[in-house]
């Protein structure tokens, strides 16, 4: 348990005893200790083992690819992120464009109704909001702000657009005025709050770029899906799951706990399937598999060389 106290983890709070009959041969059975391990001590378990031994490297190395997937999800999530908040200030815009035109505001004087918001929001033009952020005066601020600057506009307008329609504010200039008016009190409650005002906020990656790596991502998730998923839930997972099971029986082993795999087993199988019945008769059967295969003397060896051979099984794909 050094493992676990070397973390900060109290091991009376992963590792529970308790106790079971065991068969001891010719029908026979005697009380037993047995363990309960959480999710956590499962995945310390297999981390910690002696990596010499093929079942803890392959143990390992899988955790090591679930570490960098999530660390590209995350990056991935900014950026979805981002693009849907793009989105949603383009939609914001049409909307308060289009009760302004309703309320009387004429299409010449569109250009000046919105740069009542930058006025009032930004304390400058659009002209100046461009030049201050090294932009071209063709570019759309939109396109190069982050989620604050963005977030700030998107409300902005649709408070407007709310406003206008609440009061029934008519007339060119009534409506330029409250435009300006109601990005200003949105400034002045970002200055109240500590928030870094607009036109100080750095400009961020122009969002076609964003775009065009989600797409790139997308294609590249497309091509390996198949492959991927019928390496891991199919036929071609059990060499996987072997080098799973086969590490917590390794580090079992050492302990001498080998009746005591079950209870990990159960919690590996459950945490992996996430509550999927049918996913987790798949895996179970691989797992006991390789308990089978394990208690025979059975072992991995060196990973075949593939695309996937760090998971330790092969795709079916060439």
């Amino acid at each position: 348990m050094r493992f676990l106290t070397a973390n900060g983890i109290d091991p009376s709070h992963q590792v529970v005893l308790t106790h079971k009959l065991m068969e001891v041969g010719g029908g026979a059975q005697k009380r037993g200790d047995d363990y309960f391990l959480t999710r956590g001590a499962c995945r310390l378990i297999a981390m910690n083992g002696d990596p010499s031994k093929p079942e803890i490297a392959g143990a390992q190395a899988y955790f090591v690819v679930q570490t960098h997937r999530m660390e590209q999800e995350d990056a991935l999530s900014a950026d979805e992120k981002r693009l849907q908040l793009r989105e949603r200030v383009k939609t914001a815009f049409r909307v308060v464009s289009g009760v302004a035109q309703g309320a009387g505001l004429s299409s010449k004087k569109q250009p000046l109704f919105h740069d009542a918001r930058y006025q009032g929001l930004y304390g400058m033009s659009r002209r100046d909001v461009l030049a201050k952020k090294g932009l071209q005066q063709d570019d759309n601020p939109f396109d190069h702000a982050g989620p604050l600057e963005l977030s700030a506009n998107e409300f902005q307008m649709n408070v407007a657009a709310d406003v206008i329609q609440k009061e029934g504010i008519k007339g060119e200039y009534n409506l330029i005025s409250k435009d300006k008016a109601i990005a200003h009190d949105v400034r002045q409650t970002m200055r109240n709050s500590g928030a870094t005002m607009p036109e100080n906020l750095p400009t961020a990656e122009p969002i076609k770029d964003v775009a065009k790596r989600l797409r790139q991502h997308r294609k590249l998730a497309a091509k390996a899906l198949p492959a991927l998923s019928s390496c891991l839930l199919g036929d071609l997972g059990a060499p996987l799951w072997r080098h799973i099971g086969g590490a917590l029986l390794s580090a079992l082993r050492a302990k001498r706990l080998r009746g005591r795999v079950f209870a990990v087993v159960n919690h590996v199988v459950g945490f992996i399937a996430g509550g999927n019945a049918h996913d987790a008769d798949g895996i179970a059967d691989n797992v006991g598999g390789a308990l089978l295969a394990f208690r025979s003397g059975w072992h991995p060896g060196r990973p075949p060389r593939s695309q996937y051979s760090v998971l330790g099984c092969r795709s079916r794909t060439r």
